[in-house]
């Protein structure tokens, strides 16, 4: 296992942190061999862990063996790291980190970020790495390769997996609960005003930040034509579910177009969910929160996502492990590696042009 972190205690550039001195190979992913002309399942798990596990006590083992049990290649992890005294203490401070112990077990690589603002995500694979991204938020993103007997060199076998966290605070969906058990307090006028004050709000503390670091890293990889996925807790629900067809069956109180999920569409990307259930009265779905403490919270919504681009989803699950107030997000794409004869024939028109010139 090689471990790859940063975090802001330790970290205040943000710059692309490109290892190229560690294969970033395991034990796993030695024995890894993929027949060039076959397509393979690629499963991709997004997971928050609720504060590594401590609320649950659940350890690195059972985190693990959930992992494990559902033949996950890549496991996205939010909220990976406990807190001396309780996360809800005042005083608390992040104590331990669970994500290299799971890694650990599994035998696989991992890329860590932590903030001092409290969040911690953690991207733990079997694959190798080519390039890794760090950032100041709770954002982190890796370009792997699936084909471990691919040149670092070659774009034929690569992904990029793009895991974040977003802020949880203020929380929109609580507000418009609230703002709907008064709405006949508000002209429509007034009503739309004050939906629109609360997007405003959700843009700055979430899209507007993330926005442009997923500018920054799409940038790098507008031409290689790779899949790509994000994954993570938004803290925000999407535009896909808040609709009018929602509204009239009284799954949400009012049409939004919620910013982070329309701005990741407008960037190209699928979510991979409603793409394959795409009637969001019929397939109503809420990942937060299972947890019995929340049962009686003021709303319950789909907070967590995976996107893709470039690739083809085959099933998508929401899980309960038991050990966290989210659920689990766990997607099956159809992953075509390129073929030997492609990669050598667009080396020999390389050639060609190189001659040409």
């Amino acid at each position: 296992m090689e471990v790859f972190e940063n975090s802001k205690e330790n970290s205040t550039n943000n710059n692309n942190m490109d290892n190229k001195n560690g294969s970033g190979t395991s034990n796993l992913s030695d024995s890894l061999n993929i027949k060039k002309t076959d397509h393979i399942d690629l499963n991709i798990l997004s997971f928050n862990m609720w504060n590594g596990g401590q609320n649950r006590n659940a350890t690195e083992h059972d985190y693990a063996l959930f992992i494990k049990s559902n033949n996950i290649d890549i496991a996205c992890l939010q909220e990976t790291c406990t807190w001396l005294g309780g996360a809800d203490h005042p005083d608390c401070i992040m104590e331990e980190n669970l994500a290299p112990k799971i890694a650990e077990l599994l035998k696989w690589n991992i890329y860590v970020q932590r903030t001092t603002e409290g969040y911690s995500t953690a991207i733990i694979s079997r694959f190798k790495h080519s390039e890794i991204y760090y950032f100041e938020e709770a954002i982190i993103a890796v370009e792997f390769i699936i084909d471990n007997n691919t040149d670092n060199n070659s774009n034929s076998n690569k992904i990029l997996v793009i895991n974040d966290h977003l802020v949880d605070e203020p929380y929109q969906p609580y507000n418009l609960v609230d703002l709907n058990k008064n709405k006949h307090n508000h002209s429509q006028k007034e009503l739309n005003n004050l939906i629109e004050k609360e997007m405003k709000e959700a843009h700055i503390n979430r899209t507007q930040t993330f926005s442009k670091k997923l500018e920054k890293i799409l940038s790098s990889h507008k031409d290689l034509n790779i899949p790509i996925f994000i994954t993570g807790d938004h803290n925000e629900p999407s535009h896909l579910d808040w609709t009018t067809n929602a509204v009239k069956n009284e799954f949400c109180p009012f049409e939004v177009e919620w910013p982070t999920s329309k701005m990741i569409y407008d960037f190209g990307f699928i979510d991979s969910f409603r793409h394959l259930y795409p009637d969001e009265v019929l397939n109503k779905l809420n990942s937060w929160s299972p947890a019995e403490e929340d049962v009686d919270a003021p709303r319950h919504d789909r907070i967590d996502f995976i996107y893709h681009m470039n690739i083809n989803v085959k099933d998508v699950n929401y899980i309960d492990s038991k050990f966290s107030d989210h659920l689990a997000v766990f997607a099956t794409y159809s992953f075509e590696p390129k073929k030997d004869k492609d990669n050598k024939e667009n080396n020999l028109n390389k050639d060609l042009n190189l001659k040409n010139k």
